[in-house]
């Protein structure tokens, strides 16, 4: 910008040099010395500015390591967060393997107590009824039945 005015303050001085008056000289020359006094000023604002955007690159450039910084942070806290993930899906389906979600009684087992043997304890059995028809003081016979859990996709007897 600088020598933009040098050139357009040159080339009037030399179209009034060839053409004009000694007043339209001596204007011209006062405002080339004008022009070139105002050199230092010009120089001084250009270099103000370049150190204004020194200053700013170098912020840039630290804004810039900071947030690469940041990002490997990130980055190694994602890994984390997905090896979590992983760990949780793996106990949750752990715990699917292992839970109980549902609970029933098998098949009907009846037995007659009096005139037989009936039943003797046995596990994984839960007795649910007992009758005597004929009211006197025995049983006639007891009804049991399996218990069994669902786990895993699969009826499991107790």
């Amino acid at each position: 910008m600088i020598f933009g005015y040098f050139l357009i303050t040159i080339t009037c001085c030399a179209a009034i040099a060839t053409s004009a008056s000694v007043v339209e000289q001596q204007t011209c020359e006062l405002n080339f010395v004008t022009e070139l006094a105002s050199i230092p000023n010009r120089i001084q604002q250009l270099e103000e500015k370049a150190a204004a955007l020194e200053l700013k690159l170098t912020k840039l450039e630290t804004i810039t390591t900071q947030l690469g910084a940041q990002t490997s942070q990130l980055e190694a806290k994602s890994v984390q967060v997905d090896a979590a993930i992983k760990d949780l899906t793996n106990l949750v389906n752990d715990i699917r393997a292992k839970a109980i979600t549902n609970i029933r009684l098998g098949d009907l087992q009846t037995a007659n107590v009096f005139g037989d043997l009936g039943y003797e304890d046995s596990y994984g059995f839960v007795l649910t009824s007992a009758a005597n028809f004929n009211k006197d003081n025995y049983l006639d016979y007891v009804r049991r039945r399996k218990i069994e859990k669902f786990v895993n996709g699969k009826w499991v007897s107790i």
